[in-house]
């Protein structure tokens, strides 16, 4: 009798192994790539030697300034994911 409730119970063992594999199969989700543009590094703007301190302030400003507009737009597209995900 001991026997075969030991093997009713690796059964079980068993069965509960298998279902938590198929669950975590068929709950798989594929999350999209990133932008490629959100990988891509920003350069800093050339400072040459006899420019004016000024303007290459103001083009490092606008380095900056495309830098800031594609992390939002990255974080953005991240927040998309995320709640389309969350079923939101």
């Amino acid at each position: 009798m001991a026997t075969i409730l030991s093997s009713c119970a690796g059964l079980d063992r068993q069965l509960q192994q298998a279902s938590v594999a198929k669950g975590t199969a068929q709950a798989k989700v594929n999350i999209p790539d990133q932008p490629a543009d959100c990988r891509r590094t920003e350069p800093h703007a050339a400072a040459v030697v006899g420019d004016e301190a000024r303007s290459v302030l103001k083009r490092e400003r606008k380095v900056t300034d495309r830098l800031n507009a594609r992390i939002l737009r990255c974080a953005a597209d991240r927040d998309n994911v995320k709640t389309g995900l969350e079923g939101k």
